[in-house]
């Protein structure tokens, strides 16, 4: 399994270069924040929370996912037993529901917004949800980590990485068009 650590001393054998040791770090850096924004099958997952009675606004303190949530799918809402899907509403329409608290009932609308998920009608008791959602990994913090960035995604964050040092500190154009070009054919291939 290629770690951080790997990927870099690649880089480093690749260009024979062993004095560009912070650079390197930068431009892995770089090109994972390029590419985390997209939607890749690794970055896929599904958690759950627990709602509370009379709460509906939850944070990262309550619904963990949200710290990660690059964009969600689907959310579904366990009520006497079976998965019901909950309906995604943009925040304004959830705001003018949250106008009237009364309603309470099992959620069945849900909305986004700055890191809280809110939903309606207001709980009125302890329900299970289910949501599906593309998650940010980050990035490896020490040499010896890993995640799908240098091991799924290794090559592409590699040859967008030397890209990147070539046209930047090593000012060598043609050699960073190369490696765009090479890059360009390993996301076609990752996106087929």
């Amino acid at each position: 399994m290629a770690t951080l650590g790997t990927m870099k001393t690649r880089i480093a054998n690749e260009l024979a270069r062993a004095d560009l040791t912070s650079e390197i770090a930068g431009a892995i850096t770089s090109a994972i924040a390029h590419y985390e924004r997209r939607r890749w099958w690794f970055l896929e997952s599904e958690s759950t929370f627990t709602t509370t009675p009379s709460t509906d606004a939850y944070t990262t303190a309550t619904a963990t996912f949200l710290a990660t949530l690059i964009d969600d799918d689907s959310l579904t809402m366990t009520v006497s037993g079976a998965k019901e899907p909950m309906r995604k509403i943009s925040f304004a329409e959830m705001q003018d529901y949250r106008i009237d608290t009364n309603p309470a009932g099992p959620p069945t609308h849900y909305a986004m917004y700055r890191q809280r998920l809110y939903v309606h009608p207001v709980p009125n008791a302890t329900y299970t949800a289910t949501v599906f959602f593309v998650a940010t990994l980050g990035i490896p913090a020490a040499d010896g980590d890993s995640n799908a960035w240098t091991t799924e995604a290794e090559e592409l964050i590699r040859l967008r990485a030397k890209a990147d040092l070539f046209e930047n500190v090593i000012r060598d154009y043609a050699e960073a068009d190369r490696m765009r070009a090479r890059e360009m054919e390993v996301l076609m291939s990752m996106n087929s």
